[in-house]
């Protein structure tokens, strides 16, 4: 951390926020205290249960031991999601014996035949803010507007059709 003091412990987890990210030590510990500013007593004794970094204090991270290999993933218990895995760790074979992927159908008396691979889902009709007003009563407050920026094309160096070009 900032003050020089070096803490070692599990990783729980990384938060990310407006002031950047920080970082969650499960039972952290003081590995290293080679800070001469900061008094004895400040330093923990026992291991502390969790241990939050900020991102203004985080210096460095140091992660050791981490293994990401296909091989060692495949023992991870998924049963807390159900089972669920990504289509990339699927085609890789991660996590059990390798399996072709399947379309999606949807179920007997399922409307959703509008939305495949090949279309948008946007056919004509669709309205996803009036099928959220009729289905859960909720009136939607977006505009694209807050989403997107008008382009000036008066103050464009590039002309309509580059632009398509370059699409």
């Amino acid at each position: 951390v900032a003050s020089g003091v070096v803490y070692e412990g599990v990783f729980g987890a990384l938060l990310t926020g407006p002031s950047g990210a920080s970082v969650v030590l499960k039972f952290a510990k003081v590995k290293d205290p080679i800070a001469p500013t900061v008094a004895r007593t400040t330093l923990a004794e026992k291991p502390i249960p969790v241990l939050t970094i900020g991102a203004g204090d985080l210096v460095q991270l140091y992660a050791k031991d981490v293994r990401l290999a296909a091989e060692d993933l495949s023992g991870v218990d998924r049963s807390d999601v159900g089972g669920f895995e990504t289509d990339a760790a699927i085609s890789r074979g991660r996590g059990g014996a390798v399996r072709e992927l399947q379309r999606w159908q949807p179920d007997a008396g399922d409307d959703s035949t509008g939305f495949s691979l090949e279309s948008s889902g946007a056919g004509p009709g669709w309205d996803q803010f009036a099928v959220n007003r009729e289905r859960f009563g909720v009136q939607t407050t977006w505009s694209e507007h807050f989403y997107t920026t008008k382009i000036k094309r008066d103050e464009c160096r590039i002309s309509d059709a580059e632009a398509e070009r370059i699409a």
